[in-house]
């Protein structure tokens, strides 16, 4: 489970950061939120 959870923060991270703030819109709130948790 902890190896899936790293997969997607990075994931979302390269999302992120490829997309720049494209990429921030395309996130859900509920998936922002759970990232800052």
């Amino acid at each position: 489970m902890k190896r899936l959870h790293f997969v997607l923060i990075v994931g979302i991270t390269l999302i992120i950061s490829g997309c720049g703030q494209k990429g921030a819109l395309y996130l859900p709130e509920p998936t922002r939120n759970a990232s800052s948790k």
